[in-house]
């Protein structure tokens, strides 16, 4: 039987919309949806952009990223019978963002949508005229509750929060917890293994070598032996106990889009020893994500490394084991390990690691992979100067080749635990308790003299203790309350002159380590080198890839205040400049042929940067609640209700985050 559709034109979007219903419903019963017969969310064929519990800086992905293939505004349905118990809207973050509550007690939500359905538009844009804010975040009793049937549009795709359009799609539990949508009725399609990009060995104490160095070893390059199997080219040369860390990647059909693994196992000589399995996990765990995954290789800029091994602050249900390998029998018997990478589907690779012992000579045995560190190959010691290393609870001290020890403050002296040829040498010291201040290494020959030598400043911070730490000079503070590390961490600050202008950057500190996360937020507080009064000054912190980044400019006293999360180079920085306006679809007197138009302006700031409450759109001198999109510099006004022919006034008000602002006021007529 052949059937034939005729369409007209103008009635052409909604038989596709029809007919891409039918064929989600009848996906649905094909495998597209498990065993829940949940309807697959949005009219798009099946396929992702980003799936479960990726990393995003410093908390989980707590859903998965739905391809809507480059489309704005495909129908997003209710997935089952049920109500919206909230709806929120915002210019970052979600977007425009529905929670659709199921008889069950789990819930779905859709975010970075276009826009709701008509009833709940219509709501949301009353609520915002009455309140005169863009911003909202409504809850609704089940009594008083939107109600929709399976299938039911409820939204519209879109880019709401974010830049490319999709839908962030989650699932959750009755207590609010993410649930991998993957496990939980739904499936696509996926005969594709996950692949090793490379591994990364760490000594676990301060004794343990791996091929004779103090210091992790990262092994790239993996060789696939045969179908799903990888290994590095040669077994590793190790003594002590090390924890592996590993990079991975998945895909499915269809899509050429990165996705992550959904189940790591390590098993070491035949017994599994840690097993992560990303089923699920509470928003209160969520930060434990810098520790479940290697903090330090991602702030090395070495991208995403899952811990094969538990650390400190890692309390997490999704996690199983230790994972610490203990090679000290290494010398009797290689050790074998099988890293087992799955993804939802089942699919499964392997990369086996073998160990052996660093001791023993085997000219047959290649030194693979490569020092996370590089401290210089020069081979006189005036080629490298004494350098130390904060790593967890101890501090390592470096050297050149030929240096036998180290002499600190004069009390304490150590002997170099390694020397190798044109490799530098290196020692390990646990300062005492009641360590904190300056630290003066000297770096001896043969004959017990300082060839060498270098001042450093070190504070404790110890997880249990609040703690201020001052700057020479105390033109910086730090406040760090208890909790905020989880493990003793031995903090440096550095002035950084190179990197200060008078009278435009000043007051400039590096705190070290980078490396090590952060479980609460810290205060900063920074001086100006000279007390002038001229307005615009901020706490920024330096990233490598986009400089200057603004984090607020809060007074206290004769200093500035920000909050961090993270141990960055931090400074103080003056921005003067005044923040651009730019129309696009209209301009003074322009003549308007609708009586609801819609108004968009480019709005940018090249210094502090704008936030959603330095903006403000006045018509006929009232304020509206315009919408800000960061994504694209777009503030932006539909007028809610028809204006009157004639004369109209609109004034684009535009304040930067240090209070430069800018105005633009124009009129209009409207002529329809």
């Amino acid at each position: 039987m052949r059937i034939i559709l005729t369409i007209k034109k103008h009635n052409l979007q909604k038989a596709i919309s029809a007919l891409t219903m039918l064929l989600l419903l009848c996906s649905s019963k094909l495998g597209v949806c498990g065993e829940d017969d949940l309807l697959w969310p949005v009219d798009a064929a099946p396929a992702l952009t980003s799936s479960f519990c990726e990393y995003r800086p410093g908390h989980y992905h707590s859903a998965i990223d739905i391809k809507v293939w480059g489309s704005v505004g495909l129908p997003c349905r209710a997935i089952a019978d049920g109500y919206v118990y909230r709806v929120k809207v915002s210019s970052s973050g979600y977007g425009r963002a529905l929670y659709l509550k199921m008889s069950d007690g789990r819930s779905a939500v859709y975010a970075h949508v276009r826009n709701f359905s008509p009833e709940i538009d219509e709501f949301i844009s009353t609520k915002q005229h009455n309140e005169v804010r863009y911003n909202q975040d409504v809850y609704f009793e089940e009594l008083e509750a939107f109600h929709y049937k399976k299938g039911e549009v409820v939204a519209y795709s879109g880019r709401s929060g974010t830049k490319h359009p999709h839908l962030h799609f989650e699932i959750r539990d009755k207590n609010e917890r993410p649930l991998n949508p993957l496990l939980n009725g739904y499936e696509i399609a996926d005969h594709i293994k996950p692949v090793p990009v490379a591994f990364l060995l760490t000594p676990m104490d301060e004794s343990t070598t791996i091929e004779n160095q103090y210091q992790p070893r990262l092994y790239d390059g993996l060789i696939e032996q045969h179908d799903g199997i990888f290994r590095a080219r040669d077994p590793i040369g190790v003594s002590g106990s090390i924890g592996i860390s590993i990079k991975a990647f998945d895909r499915a059909d269809g899509s050429e889009n990165i996705l992550a693994v959904n189940k790591i196992e390590m098993i070491v000589q035949g017994v599994s020893v840690w097993t992560t399995s990303y089923t699920d996990f509470g928003f209160e765990e969520t930060r434990q994500i810098e520790f479940e995954r290697d903090y330090r290789l991602r702030r090395l800029g070495k991208g995403d490394y899952h811990r094969l091994y538990r650390a400190p602050g890692n309390d997490l249900r999704i996690v199983k084991g230790e994972g610490t390998i203990n090679c000290n029998d290494v010398d009797k018997k290689p050790i074998k390990v099988h890293i087992n990478l799955e993804d939802v589907a089942g699919n499964t690779s392997v990369v086996e690691v073998i160990l052996v012992s660093d001791d023993v000579v085997d000219e047959n045995r290649g030194v693979g992979g490569e020092m996370l560190y590089d401290f210089g190959n020069g081979q006189n010691k005036s080629d490298i100067p004494v350098q130390v290393l904060v790593v967890d609870k101890y501090i390592r001290l470096l050297g050149p080749p030929g240096i036998k020890g180290f002499h600190i403050n004069g009390k304490w002296d150590f002997s170099c635990m390694t020397q190798k040829s044109g490799g530098g040498v290196a020692a390990n010291w646990y300062p005492p308790a009641d360590f904190d201040g300056k630290l003066t290494l000297q770096a001896l020959d043969n004959e017990g003299k300082s060839v060498i030598s270098s001042d450093f400043q070190f504070h404790a911070v110890y997880p249990q203790k609040s703690t201020r730490i001052n700057s020479i000079g105390e033109a910086l503070k730090v406040e760090i309350p208890a909790h905020a590390v989880f493990d003793t961490t031995w903090l440096r600050v550095i002035n950084e002159p190179d990197l200060q202008i008078a009278g435009w950057v000043e007051s400039v500190f590096r705190i070290e380590p980078h490396d090590q996360p952060l479980n609460r937020r810290v205060e900063i507080f920074l001086k100006k080198d000279s007390p002038t009064a001229e307005n615009g000054w901020g706490i920024y912190y330096f990233d490598r890839r986009k400089g200057w980044r603004f984090m607020d400019n809060r007074v206290a006293g004769d200093y500035y205040q920000a909050s961090a999360l993270s141990w960055e180079t931090f400074g103080l920085i003056r921005d003067n400049d005044n923040p651009q306006i730019r129309t696009l679809n209209f301009k003074d007197g322009s003549i308007i042929n609708k009586t609801r138009p819609h108004f968009k302006i480019v709005v940018k700031d090249s210094t502090s940067g704008l936030s959603a409450d330095g903006l403000e759109i006045r018509i006929d001198n009232k304020i509206v609640p315009a919408e800000w999109d960061p994504p694209i510099d777009r503030l932006s006004y539909k007028v809610w209700k028809p204006l009157d022919a004639g004369e109209h006034s609109i004034s684009i008000i535009v304040r930067d985050r240090v209070g430069n602002q800018s105005e633009k006021k124009m009129k209009f007529i409207i002529n329809p």
